[in-house]
């Protein structure tokens, strides 16, 4: 039986169950999506989670190709369909020492390869340095670039949701140019024909009322 008619033998239930496949942009995954995940499986502990993780890129793929029910990732990618956002958090800069935003261009860079901090780089940077920046090392993850700051390898633009109190770095806010905010939003992204499953509905409300 495909996937699409067990979906709908389920939906047939009374109470909401069934598997609910989701693709979610690595840095989500890591940061915020284990405690939404709990709280929906308290909520609805008869829906099994199915869930992919990946760039965010990739995860729109497996959306266009009908692999999940829903996609959730950063700003940067098109999508025709429903989207909704879920998520906005400010990009700010870490340290391991202490430091002002002055001494930024003599130390060693961290760039995380998201659309948004991109954005920092192209538009942040050249308002308020003449001089580039001195990338060391790239990354796709939020959690490894952090990592990498936590250990003295340089500093890093990250969203702020990846931060806990516990991490042990200087946090410095980045200076607002031209009244433009940096940040990352993240969305979520599904079809208006799979809101007819229960579980796609109900996940849909839920992740609507947190925000």
């Amino acid at each position: 039986m495909s996937d699409s008619m067990i979906d709908q033998v389920q939906n047939l239930a009374e109470d909401v169950q069934g598997t609910l496949r989701l693709g979610v942009s690595n840095n989500f995954a890591i940061s915020k999506f284990p405690q939404i995940i709990a709280s929906f499986n308290k909520v609805f502990p008869k829906v099994k989670i199915q869930l992919q993780t990946g760039l965010g890129i990739e995860i729109m793929k497996l959306l266009e190709e009908g692999e999940i029910h829903i996609g959730i990732k950063s700003a940067g990618y098109k999508w025709a369909e429903q989207k909704v956002l879920i998520d906005s958090s400010k990009i700010c800069l870490i340290s391991k020492e202490e430091m002002t935003l002055q001494d930024l261009p003599s130390e060693n860079m961290i760039y995380i390869a998201t659309p948004s901090i991109k954005k920092v780089f192209t538009n942040w940077w050249p308002a308020m340095f003449k001089t580039a920046p001195m990338i060391t090392m790239e990354t796709d993850y939020v959690e490894t670039g952090k990592r990498m700051v936590i250990n003295g390898l340089g500093v890093a633009f990250v969203p702020a949701f990846c931060l806990e109190p516990s991490d042990p770095v200087h946090i410095i806010e980045l200076v607002q140019m031209a009244k433009e905010e940096y940040i990352m939003e993240s969305w979520m992204n599904y079809r208006e024909s799979t809101v007819e499953l229960s579980v796609v509905r109900e996940f849909i409300q839920f992740m609507k009322d947190r925000i």
